[in-house]
């Protein structure tokens, strides 16, 4: 074979070599999309709840038949947040937030819901290790046109304060008057273990202070008020409690 046949099969072969190691990649190795990743994994929030425990506090506020307010907060801090939320025979949707600094709480404005309609609210949270639950929430709008009767109270707030290494005072106050309320105090660690102190009133009011006792050092908790009259009941508020001492 003279020089020249040599070049010209040297580099048939050498292609041929290149194209089998193409071929060998393109079977061997998947597109990054269709590999696994994990549920918290990857820049896109996740499409299905997070599994996990909750970290943090989700709670409403300014509800109307159309529109509410989400709240939350963390003992984390988070660039972005996501919330997935899907009515009763509706599609889920999922809203971005995204923040211009880390931070372990906001909130936001959602539209468009249907009156009478049972809401289930998911927020996860992302930091540079990926995607985390922070909590869920369930939201029964009311019926369309209506507005807050002096027999159901819809809204209202509560307030935590004089914190100590085992106890609290919760302060709460809702739009209209109520005759009974329920406290429960839930560790974030271990709802399971959650104290609850329903206290009835002799008088209706619309204002009360609860001292809340028996919380643990190191401990964080969620501090839900429900409120009764009437034989109707609803919360007013949530908080969340970091027991550092």
């Amino acid at each position: 074979m003279n020089s020249q046949s040599t070049t010209i099969a040297s580099r048939i072969s050498n292609r041929f070599s290149v194209l089998g190691f193409a071929a060998l990649l393109a079977v061997t190795v998947a597109p990054a999309s269709a590999q696994p990743r994990p549920a918290n994994g990857g820049n896109n929030p996740p499409s299905v709840e997070l599994p996990g425990a909750e970290t943090g506090l989700v709670y409403f506020s300014d509800l109307t038949p159309f529109t509410l307010k989400l709240s939350w907060g963390s003992p984390d801090r988070y660039e972005r947040f996501a919330i997935s939320y899907s009515g009763e025979g509706q599609p889920g949707r999922v809203i971005q937030v995204n923040l211009p600094g880390a931070s372990r709480t906001a909130s936001k404005n959602i539209n468009r819901l249907l009156p009478d309609t049972r809401y289930n609210f998911v927020v996860n949270g992302r930091t540079e290790k990926g995607w985390k639950k922070i909590g869920s929430l369930t939201v029964q709008t009311p019926e369309g046109g209506t507005t807050p009767t002096e027999d159901v109270c819809l809204s209202g707030s509560i307030d935590v304060r004089n914190i100590t290494a085992s106890q609290a005072d919760v302060m709460m106050e809702a739009n209209c008057e109520f005759d009974e309320y329920v406290v429960r105090a839930i560790p974030t660690d271990n709802p399971a273990a959650a104290k609850m102190a329903r206290v009835k009133l002799a008088d209706p009011t619309k204002k009360a202070t609860f001292h809340l006792d028996g919380l643990s050092s190191k401990h964080s908790y969620r501090i839900r008020v429900n409120v009764m009259r009437n034989n109707r009941e609803a919360r007013i508020g949530e908080e969340l409690v970091f027991i550092t001492l």
